[in-house]
């Protein structure tokens, strides 16, 4: 008896703080009513332990921690406790920005850092035990091994890129049909704009697609205004459907299960966010797209077995996947630090003779983007916009600081903060979400260096002062993509409204359908975000897990190569964080679903094993990157 009850103590523990903590979320996001209120406060009022749903829920975690625990310490490692106590991190922070816009879930005095940490522990031992157990099964059991994979009808398994294409499109097409001839939403229009010679022409948006899509309007405009905007929409969604179909197909060609094959086209016909965009005049659509297939082409070359089973050469590969990167280049201006880190990664991934390709890529696509931007658009007359994108993080932290300590800023701090940007305004205009009403008081062609030497000593002398309102804002404006269970609202979630000032003058413009119709549609849209499980699809956070999830199960592995191959999705996410963009996951394209829509499809590879006496090959499905290496 006394050996059982040594054996089941600490499972039993480990449930209760589990419970402890999921009780948390609930209590918690009760306060979004009266913010002030501690947290604290809230559990000595409001949690009692007391009703039969908690009790349900704590015997059913105890009976399942006591069933699971000898497997759980046989399968642990420090990658699965590394993993576990990032993700309770996320979790306490999304917990604290989300209702209170600060951190003081887990500072406000004494005992509510106590509190914090027993809600931390509770997470942990809860994602410990199913990263663990995840991890332990994917290893004995590959997520998409299938011996006897079920075939499709005999049509569609002779066309499935064609298929693939029209049941994504029949997805897309209610939007398309509904909000035609299209949404223009302000970055759409800025580019036609300037297409139109109705403002300065600018790389504030990648200047190479802003000609596709004036050139596009031009034709269409011989018809009408509106099937000026339709022109762009129509061709631009054809490349989408064609893009993702593309990943779809291959998946399918390298061994998918049916089932897999089926909800890879589900993803991208019937997720809303595809649907929106499609119908949208906006760049994040076809770097999405663009992106996507990328990545499908990387990881091909990269991994042998695929590459066979493709039936193209690697020079062919290669080829292709450079037009792909540098399309991505030119439809996002910091596209080229995601392509580049890949195309020198690759140079690990190919064989002596062939490493000479990667440095060819790297040269060539440095040099190309590089013309393209100090020598092409010069001549063409496309100026340079100010490089405030590089400074959101540092401008996010200005404005909150200058907004909680207004009056702890010297004249000398001051006026360098107004040599950079508006100082009267930017306390007003800060969004602690979304960085663009900041960014926008950027003096852009009149600071020199020397006024931002100054800006960033005053910076640095406030951090010194108040470093905890720095940290704040960077989380704040940061955490969307690392907590899957808030929709921030910074912006709308999808690009659903049309700019009503004219492109051209006596331009007219406008969609077809009642507003009524249209916002039927909006609302089936917005209903996916608040609905459990297909939030988290639309939840950027998410595919952040899913990320560091696959990385994880990499080292769990020791595939350690395999973990280059995640390199382009790691980076999405970072360069999203520091952009200081929105952090809501419905601006998809943006905020990396495409980053790992891509990664639950082109994680599927063949392993091959050659045996040194008789050199058999067995080949097995996984579902994750990296289990290719030939041993």
């Amino acid at each position: 008896m006394e050996k059982k009850l040594k054996k089941y103590t600490l499972p039993v523990i480990a449930a209760i703080l589990t419970v402890f903590a999921l009780s948390m979320t609930g209590l918690y996001a009760g306060s979004a009513d009266n913010p002030g209120e501690t947290f604290l406060s809230l559990c000595k009022k409001e949690m009692t332990g007391i009703g039969i749903d908690k009790l349900v829920v704590l015997i059913a975690i105890i009976a399942l921690y006591m069933k699971c625990w000898k497997n759980f310490c046989r399968s642990c490692k420090w990658i699965t406790h590394l993993i576990a106590a990032m993700f309770s991190v996320f979790m306490l922070i999304g917990m604290s920005f989300s209702v209170q816009g600060n951190w003081s879930f887990f500072t406000a005095g004494r005992n509510q850092i106590l509190i914090a940490l027993l809600t931390w522990a509770g997470f942990f031992f809860l994602f410990d035990i199913v990263i663990s157990l995840l991890y332990a099964y994917g290893e004995k059991h590959p997520f998409l091994h299938s011996r006897n994979i079920k075939k499709f009808p005999e049509f569609m398994e002779k066309h499935y890129l064609l298929v693939a294409f029209l049941l994504i499109l029949a997805g897309w097409l209610p939007y398309i049909l509904i909000f035609w001839p299209g949404s223009v939403p302000y970055d759409g229009f800025r580019q036609l704009n300037m297409f139109a010679g109705n403002q300065r022409f600018t790389n504030k948006h990648p200047w190479e697609l802003s000609l596709i899509m004036g050139a596009l309007m031009t034709i269409g405009n011989v018809i009408s205004d509106n099937w000026g905007i339709f022109m762009v929409v129509g061709v631009l969604a054809l490349i989408y459907a064609v893009c993702y179909a593309t990943v779809c197909y291959k998946l399918k060609s390298w061994g998918a299960p049916r089932w897999f094959n089926i909800c890879c086209i589900a993803f991208f016909s019937l997720v809303p966010v595809f649907g929106a965009y499609s119908q949208t005049i906006i760049k994040d659509g076809s770097f999405s797209a663009l992106f996507s297939l990328f990545m499908v082409i990387y990881v091909e070359c990269c991994i042998p077995t695929l590459r066979e089973k493709s039936g193209q050469s690697l020079r062919q590969q290669l080829t292709v996947l450079f037009l792909v990167g540098f399309g991505m280049c030119i439809t996002r201006n910091n596209g080229l630090y995601m392509v580049l880190p890949a195309f020198i990664l690759l140079f690990f991934f190919l064989g002596k003779k062939r490493r000479l390709y990667a440095v060819g890529m790297v040269i060539l696509v440095t040099v190309g983007y590089m013309g393209l931007q100090k020598e092409v658009a010069p001549r063409l007359y496309i100026g340079n916009f100010p490089s405030r994108v590089f400074f959101s993080i540092p401008m996010q932290q200005t404005a909150r600081y200058l907004k909680e300590y207004p009056d702890d800023v010297t004249k000398e701090e001051a006026k360098a903060i107004d040599g950079v940007m508006k100082y009267d305004e930017i306390a007003d205009l800060y969004n602690p979400e979304l960085s663009d009403p900041v960014k926008a008081t950027y003096r852009g062609g009149h600071i020199t260096m020397a006024k931002l030497k100054r800006y960033f000593n005053a910076w640095f002398s406030m951090f010194l002062r108040h470093p905890g309102v720095y940290i704040e804002a960077t989380l704040h404006n940061s955490y969307g993509y690392y907590y899957p269970f808030h929709n921030c609202t910074a912006q709308s979630s999808y690009r659903f409204y049309t700019v009503n000032e004219p492109l051209i003058e006596e331009s007219d413009y406008h969609q077809i359908f009642s507003a009524e119709t249209r916002n039927q549609l909006k609302r089936y849209a917005d209903l996916w975000s608040q609905i459990p499980g297909l939030a988290q699809i639309c939840n950027a956070g998410t595919y952040t897990w899913i990320v560091i999830l696959l990385l994880g199960y990499l080292i769990y592995r020791k595939r350690w190569k395999g973990i280059l191959v995640l390199a382009a999705p790691a980076l999405n996410v970072a360069i999203c964080i520091a952009s200081g963009k929105r952090s809501s996951a419905l601006c998809v394209s943006v905020d990396g679903v495409y980053a790992s829509c891509d990664i639950l499809g082109t994680g599927l590879c063949r392993e091959g094993y050659r045996r040194k006496k008789n050199r058999r090959k067995m080949k097995s499905l996984n579902f994750f990157y990296g289990k290719y290496i030939v041993r």
